[in-house]
């Protein structure tokens, strides 16, 4: 099953929604880059080196990355809420859209907090994990939690690097790649 839509600019807000998730993102977003030029502006006119300068950009552009992944999770979910009925037939199998699950994608950037719409097997009870993400289906994440992107640096990470040879330099990469904060999740995980 193929949901097939490109997130636009414009993307119009979920219906009842006076403003939609990916438009708060995108205002959210606006206001960290200008804050980050900002910052930047204050940074040289300061008698800092470049070492500490860099020190304090790299933790304000990996916010500014989880930020962009935030707003793109968004605007693919409304486009592919825009598309998806209410109902829908996969192969033999009848599912019913059911409310917004949200999760932590771990990413290069750290971890970010989306949701995303469930589409329950009909006839199955309601608790019983028998359904799929259209989402996650359409973006080809799965459901350990991790990008594919992170996922690979990793494994090249334990075959080039030995970790028996330097155990603290693999658990200071993976920490710092997991361990950072999630960016805020829009108000309410609300169905579209």
């Amino acid at each position: 099953m193929a949901i097939a839509n490109d997130a636009l600019p414009g993307a119009s807000p979920v219906a009842g929604d006076a403003r939609s998730a990916g438009e708060a993102k995108y205002a959210d977003l606006h206001r960290e880059v200008e804050g980050l030029i900002e910052w930047v502006v204050q940074a040289a006119r300061s008698p800092k080196k470049f070492l500490e300068f860099e020190r304090g950009l790299i933790p304000r552009v990996f916010a500014l990355g989880r930020l962009f992944i935030a707003l793109y999770l968004a605007r693919r979910e409304e486009a592919i809420c825009a598309e998806l009925p209410d109902r829908l037939r996969v192969g033999r199998w009848w599912y019913r859209r059911r409310p917004r699950h949200s999760r932590d994608l771990g990413t290069f950037f750290g971890k970010v907090r989306y949701p995303r719409t469930y589409m329950h097997l009909e006839g199955e009870a309601t608790g019983a994990a028998k359904g799929f993400h259209p989402l996650d289906r359409e973006l080809g994440l799965t459901s350990d939690g991790f990008s594919l992107h992170l996922i690979s640096l990793a494994a090249r990470l334990a075959t080039e690097l030995s970790f028996a040879r330097d155990p603290d330099l693999v658990r200071q990469v993976l920490e710092q790649l997991l361990s950072t904060a999630s960016a805020p999740s829009p108000a309410g995980d609300r169905s579209c």
